[in-house]
């Protein structure tokens, strides 16, 4: 006999068994996501600091240094190990954006140890620094990368270790700075700044599913209530 059409509260319960399964599956999903953006921010985050911020001891502790260096005409001038006037402002905006990004993603962690419910607290707060937004922070930190990368000249920290006037008093400044080692390092801490904001387009995906579950939670609460549970 022809099957008649189904029921109501049939079709209903089959919809809040679908509905209920997507949230489960997006759940689990979201879980792992979190827990791998977390490490991965953390992990990227010392890549980042380490970097910058020993570039920033090594200048500091050797800024007041002078050496007697020959110039190309002949003279004699003493000076110090880098660019008279160095531009450090692009350097301590990293290491700010950087130091801050750690302690926070490292707050994330400790308290995800402790429960997974006092983590996503953490991970509130760590959403309003710089950006209030998800697609706020990636663009913090691009905007970083960028701005340390283009302000890259002969007279910042970096464009002057990687400069060819630094490699001509090298041999003078042998005992207080190696110049192309400080050039790869600097050059890493950027590489490890866009790492960083791959990193935080992963965090922008797992905001995606959990508004797809917020929204999967409402449609389970709707039918409950249609049903007289709630």
């Amino acid at each position: 006999m022809p099957s008649g059409p189904v029921p109501a509260h049939d079709a209903e319960d089959n919809s809040y068994g679908g509905i209920t399964a997507e949230d489960q599956q997006l759940k689990q999903r979201i879980r792992k996501l979190r827990l791998i953006s977390r490490v991965l921010s953390a992990l990227v985050a010392i890549g980042v600091f380490i970097p910058i911020t020993m570039t920033l001891y090594k200048f500091l502790s050797t800024r007041d240094v002078f050496r007697e260096v020959t110039r190309p005409d002949g003279g004699v001038e003493e000076r110090t190990a880098w660019a008279k006037d160095s531009k450090t402002w692009p350097t301590y905006l990293y290491f700010g954006i950087a130091a801050t990004g750690l302690l926070l993603n490292f707050g994330i962690l400790v308290a995800y140890m402790r429960s997974v419910a006092s983590a996503n607290v953490v991970a509130a707060v760590a959403g309003v620094f710089g950006w209030l937004t998800v697609l706020g922070e990636i663009g913090v930190w691009i905007a970083t990368v960028v701005v340390y990368r283009t302000e890259k000249r002969t007279d910042d920290l970096w464009g002057w270790s990687c400069s060819e006037a630094a490699q001509n008093i090298q041999e003078v400044f042998a005992n207080e700075v190696n110049f192309e080692q400080y050039c790869d390092i600097q050059s890493v801490g950027w590489y490890m700044g866009i790492l960083e904001c791959a990193v935080y387009i992963l965090t922008a995906v797992t905001y995606y599913l959990v508004y797809r579950r917020i929204k999967t939670k409402r449609q389970i609460k709707n039918i409950s209530k249609s049903r007289g549970e709630i």
